[in-house]
């Protein structure tokens, strides 16, 4: 099966030595580093990238934190939202949804406290009460038939303590919830990120969850592998994020398709 190798024990090609060169190449050179993997298509790019993050779990998982993203799979807006829910699912900050709320149009829904007019009151006290003074009427109503045919005049007033006072206890209490400051619903729709300078500043927010020691690696393979269009303006999209100083970017690509989309 065409399964890209993940262990060094699996490698029957070498590549596992330029697994070596990245890691010494991280290790020797100051940020902010971007580094280019470069082959024609199929020769092993993504396997390197698999080796090169099993070998990082092992020995450097203290210093770094991998992202691994198939451009091939995303359109370039999704590839810049996608940068940003894949690293914050490795700091665990921030939650995919909340992110998705500064990525989309989102109507989210406060509360707000308002004081009451005393006509607004008078009016919310009386319909909250009504209820329970028809049911005591129809209650009483039945009572007093009830204490008349059988002739025992005790009958209303058992029907007054058993069901009637708790009843009006019970109304009494609704009206005391009910004369707490209301809260009223206010809906505000807050519009997308739209300029690169809200994405860096969200792709920072994000990063400052991390340990300040560890440097996030994200890898972008595929690149190549998408349509000319799609390329040049993804190109444009990974550029606005490679200019900070704890991150950096592996991007295995053929040398060749890339010039023939720009051309």
């Amino acid at each position: 099966p065409d399964n890209s190798i993940t262990e060094e024990k699996d490698d029957r090609f070498g590549h596992f030595t330029f697994v070596k060169w990245l890691f010494s190449i991280l290790e020797s050179v100051n940020e902010p580093l971007n580094i280019g993997l470069f082959g024609r298509w199929g020769v092993g790019k993504t396997g390197i990238l698999k080796m090169f993050q099993s070998e990082m779990i092992k020995k450097y998982s203290e210093k770094y934190q991998y992202v691994y993203i198939d451009c091939w799979k995303l359109s370039p807006e999704s590839l810049r939202e996608q940068i940003l829910i894949s690293i914050d699912a490795v700091f665990g900050g921030k939650k995919e949804k909340d992110i998705e709320n500064r990525l989309y149009h989102i109507t989210h829904t406060d509360n707000i406290e308002k004081k009451e007019s005393l006509t607004e009151t008078f009016r919310r006290i009386t319909i909250t009460s009504l209820p329970y003074f028809v049911l005591g009427g129809i209650i009483i109503t039945i009572g007093y038939v009830l204490s008349v045919q059988l002739q025992k005049e005790y009958l209303l007033s058992t029907i007054g303590l058993l069901i009637i006072i708790p009843l009006g206890v019970e109304m009494l209490k609704k009206i005391a919830e009910n004369s707490k400051r209301v809260s009223e619903s206010v809906k505000q729709v807050i519009p997308p990120i739209q300029s690169p300078i809200e994405f860096e500043k969200l792709f920072n927010e994000i990063l400052k969850q991390k340990k300040k020691e560890i440097k996030t690696i994200i890898a972008l393979d595929n690149l190549d592998r998408c349509e000319g269009n799609l390329v040049i303006e993804m190109i444009s999209i990974v550029k606005s994020y490679m200019e900070h100083k704890d991150v950096i970017f592996i991007i295995p690509c053929d040398s060749e398709a890339i010039k023939a989309h720009l051309q």
